[in-house]
């Protein structure tokens, strides 16, 4: 049985167990404003997202990188730096983090815990953006979720 009808006012009525998200595609498709099943665009927000993860975030004015292994390294002086304060005892004189663009950059302990507070939000915005991404595509919308503008906060 067919997802839905047309009835004779040229409205289309679905059967009961089509979902609203479902209903939303079906309409937009025969509008020819959608290309592919939600879920497969849905999974396309997913690999920008976590591509996005991975490239630069900034803070206090300095852009830095967030390869896998760069999260690592702050996550270890982030966590160095938080004992470092806790248990009282003096923080590297000199101690210096490279920025993208390799300079680098002069940092206390308090300053490395920020970078990592700073790698932290980045990557939640992105993953709430994907979030209110993925809801807009379920409910029917289209986005291009390639450009830079669909991530802006």
């Amino acid at each position: 049985m067919l997802e839905y009808r047309i009835d004779p006012d040229g409205e289309y009525v679905f059967r009961d167990d089509v979902t609203p998200e479902r209903r939303a595609f079906i309409l937009a498709a025969m509008r020819g404003e959608v290309l592919l099943m939600p879920e497969d665009v849905c999974a396309a927000i997913d690999r920008e997202r976590d591509r996005r993860v991975h490239t630069r975030f900034q803070f206090d004015g300095v852009w830095y990188q967030c390869r896998e292994q760069d999260v690592v390294n702050i996550t270890g002086a982030g966590a160095t730096a938080l004992a470092s304060l806790v248990a009282g005892t003096p923080w590297p004189a000199g101690f210096v983090w490279i920025a993208e663009d390799n300079s680098r950059v002069p940092m206390t302990a308090a300053e490395v815990i920020g970078l990592g507070n700073a790698y932290t939000a980045f990557r939640s915005a992105l993953i709430f953006k994907a979030s209110d991404l993925k809801a807009l595509v379920r409910a029917g919308g289209t986005v291009d979720h390639l450009s830079d503008a669909a991530w802006e906060p």
